[in-house]
């Protein structure tokens, strides 16, 4: 199996554990090509029934989460860094929810000198218990990017 294929399978397997409305949304990213080949991937999960067993689920999911949050800097446009990105959120909820899963280090480099930083840490305890799904923080990211555009562009 290729190292292609392979992560063709993990995503697939990460898809089939989702709710059918965000499978569908991230399935609408694809191509043609590549949504066909993961749409054959879940028709075999589903045979399987690896969806539907908790331990697959619960392993999928968490290390969906962990690689999803590690790695979620890249979803930024080349020329956004995370700080101007949470410099830019239109109020301290939205700048609090964009560092949720980053480590303390991270929230702290990311928040020196920001005018908001007492407002968005407060925000920041308030959903410091909360999963946030890798979709939602995307939109998010969007929405912000595309709103500074509008006021600033």
């Amino acid at each position: 199996m290729s190292m292609e294929s392979s992560r063709l399978r993990q995503l697939a397997i990460r898809l089939a554990c989702i709710h059918a409305d965000d499978r569908a949304w991230v399935l609408e990213q694809f191509s043609d090509e590549q949504r066909e080949t993961l749409d054959g991937l879940l028709d075999e999960i589903n045979e399987l029934g690896l969806a539907k067993n908790p331990s697959v689920v619960t392993a999928i999911l968490d290390s969906a989460l962990h690689s999803s949050l590690a790695g979620s800097v890249s979803i930024l446009p080349d020329d956004v860094s995370l700080h101007d990105l949470v410099a830019k959120a239109p109020h301290p909820f939205w700048a609090a929810l964009l560092l949720q899963g980053r480590s303390v280090e991270q929230r702290n480099k990311v928040l020196t000198g920001l005018p908001e930083i007492e407002r968005i840490h407060q925000w920041d305890q308030r959903l410091a218990d909360i999963e946030v799904p890798p979709a939602m923080m995307m939109a998010v990211t969007e929405n912000i990017l595309r709103v500074h555009e509008v006021n600033h562009g």
